[in-house]
Formats: structure tokens, C-alpha cells, sequence
């Protein structure tokens, strides 16, 4: 790989860090309504809704970080 292309993957990598840094912080924002709802709010359709929000969110973010350190062996 030549300079200028690692140049774009290093560039694919931070966009990528930005991503995952948004998912994650939007699932810790689900996260804590979830966790703020009493346990009837929690066991709720709106609860689990949210509970599984943040699950994909974070889920979603952890995908990315693997993406991230594949991409990192030609930087």
C-alpha cells in the first residue's frame, strides 16, 4: 500500500473512532433513561425498548471498534 492510501485509511480510522465515540455515547444516553425508570417503568414495553436500543447501539460500536484495529495493520 502506497502513502497516499494509507493516508485515506488513517483518515477512514478517525472518522470511524468519531462514529463509535457517538454510538457509544448515545447508548450510555439510553442506557441511563433505562436505568433511571423504576422497575415497573423498566419491565415496560417503553423500557425494554430502550434496554434494547442501547444494547444495538452499543453492540453497533463494538463492531466498529473491530473494524477500527482490522484497518490499524495498514496504517
Amino acid at each position: 500500500m502506497n502513502a497516499e492510501n494509507r493516508k485515506d485509511v488513517q483518515r477512514a480510522v478517525n472518522l470511524l473512532e468519531e462514529a463509535k465515540g457517538l454510538l457509544e455515547e448515545i447508548a450510555g444516553g439510553e442506557n441511563e433513561k433505562f436505568e433511571n425508570l423504576n422497575e415497573g417503568g423498566q419491565a415496560s414495553e417503553m423500557g425494554q425498548r430502550l434496554e434494547e436500543a442501547a444494547d444495538a447501539l452499543q453492540e453497533a460500536a463494538d463492531s466498529v471498534d473491530e473494524i477500527i484495529s482490522e484497518l490499524q495493520e495498514y496504517v
